[in-house]
Order: C-alpha cells, then sequence, then structure tokens
C-alpha cells in the first residue's frame, strides 16, 4: 500500500511546487491580502467580544474566510489571464490596485474596531482619518465610486429583483411559489397545479381536451 501512494505523492508535491512557481511574482500580494484579512477578523472578533458583549460568530467567521477566498480567487485569475495574454506587469498592476482597494475597505473597518476598544487614542483616529479621506484621492477610481456608490447598490438591487421576478411563461404554477397574481397577491401561491392561476397563463384559462 505505501509504494502504491508513494508515486501519487510525487506527483503531488512536483504539480504543488510547479503551481507555487507558477504564481511567485504575486506570492507577495497573496500574503498581504491575508495579514489584512486576518487582522479585520482578529480586530472585529474582539470588538464584538469586548465593547458589543456578543458571543463568536462562527458563521461570520467563516463568511470572512470565505470572502478571503474569493478574492484570492479574482487575484490569481487576472495573473493567469494576463500570463496568457503575455502582459505579465499588466496584470501584477491590476493585482495590486485590487489589493490596495482590499487596504482600504477592510483597512478603515479595522482602525473603526481598534478604535471602539480605544476610544481615546488620537493615533487610532488620525489614521482613520488619513485612510479614510486622504489616501482614497491616490487610488484609481476610488474616490469616483464613493460618490456613485449609492447608484450602484441601487442598480444591483434592481437587477436583483428583476431576476427573482422572472418566470418561464409556460411554467405551471406550485404550492409555496411567490405568485403575482390577484388571488395569490404576493404570497406563496395556493392554487393548486392543475388549476387556472393567472400569472403563469396570460388571464386565459387553457381549454381541457
Amino acid at each position: 500500500m505505501e509504494n502504491l501512494f508513494t508515486p501519487l505523492k510525487s506527483v503531488l508535491v512536483t504539480a504543488l511546487c510547479a503551481v507555487l512557481a507558477f504564481f511567485a511574482p504575486i506570492a507577495n500580494l497573496i500574503f498581504a491580502v491575508f495579514i489584512i484579512f486576518l487582522l479585520n477578523c482578529i480586530a472585529g472578533i474582539i470588538a464584538d467580544v469586548v465593547t458589543d458583549r456578543k458571543q463568536f460568530d462562527l458563521k461570520k467567521f467563516f463568511h470572512c474566510l470565505l470572502e478571503t477566498m474569493v478574492f484570492y480567487m479574482i487575484i490569481m485569475a487576472v495573473y493567469v489571464i494576463g500570463d496568457k495574454l503575455l502582459n505579465i506587469a499588466g496584470a501584477i498592476q491590476c493585482s495590486t490596485v485590487i489589493v490596495y482597494a482590499i487596504l482600504y475597505f477592510y483597512g478603515t473597518n479595522i482602525l473603526r474596531n481598534c478604535i471602539k476598544l480605544f476610544p481615546d487614542s488620537k493615533t487610532l483616529k488620525f489614521l482613520y482619518y488619513v485612510l479614510s479621506f486622504e489616501i482614497i484621492k491616490n487610488l484609481p477610481y476610488m474616490e469616483r465610486f464613493k460618490e456613485k456608490e449609492a447608484e450602484v447598490t441601487e442598480e444591483l438591487k434592481e437587477e436583483e429583483e428583476t431576476e427573482t421576478a422572472a418566470e418561464p411563461a409556460d411554467r405551471k404554477p406550485t404550492l409555496g411559489d411567490t405568485c403575482t397574481c390577484e388571488v395569490c397577491a404576493y404570497r406563496p401561491c395556493k392554487i393548486p397545479v392543475d388549476e387556472f392561476c393567472p400569472m403563469y397563463y396570460g388571464g386565459e384559462k387553457e381549454e381541457n381536451g
């Protein structure tokens, strides 16, 4: 059995080394993201427990971990695409901008949680001011995004509502579906499958053969 796993172990080690070597140019960026999210997680947990008197939220922790994985995937995907386009320098520059954006949003959150712990600290307040109002001027598109953030959020919300409301025209109603007809009035559909529902049949009842 041990002889069976030895070649497999060698293949896995070789593959891992190849992946690490490929992503070596952005290793510092990946490590920086890890440090940012680690500090954000620690500061958030301590602030919740000490100042807000909340218990440790395992769901919140895993959400933070999942979010970290998403940003890892984005940064690595940008680098892979840049490599295939023979523009590694551009990919690294783009990944760097992403890391600076992460640093801005989560750095302000880290400092905000630290200020909860030390409300009288002028140093923390000064760092929060610099990061929140001064550094933003040097990040591409960040200042414009802050001005348009409400519009972007509203547009995303409208798109989500449109996708949720959209239903296939030929789909028959089922119990529990959210129905917009006058009978159900935006509540879970209470019309059985074999009966008429104006939401799905456009106001005309099908004739049974």
